[in-house]
């Protein structure tokens, strides 16, 4: 396997991670009633969700650290 294959599949990973994770805290602040912070978790999800979805139309790519900065806020609004 190539070193940018490798590199690929460990973000893919670290990226489903987050997202399961967000995707908890967004669930667990519905159920509390917290919905500012369930809407501004589900507005970043989609962000970070996007380049997935429109990655076979276009050639969007959120680097890593952004996405991981972009979790970062949303679970300090969680608490």
């Amino acid at each position: 396997m190539s070193p940018a294959r490798v590199s690929r599949s460990i973000h893919k990973r670290i990226t489903l991670a987050l997202q399961a994770v967000l995707l908890v805290g967004m669930v667990l602040s519905v159920l509390q009633g917290l919905w500012i912070t369930a809407i501004s978790v589900a507005g970043i999800m989609a962000v970070t969700v996007a380049p997935v979805m429109l990655g076979r139309r276009f050639r969007v790519f959120i680097p890593h650290p952004a996405s991981c900065s972009a979790s970062s806020a949303s679970f300090s609004c969680m608490c």
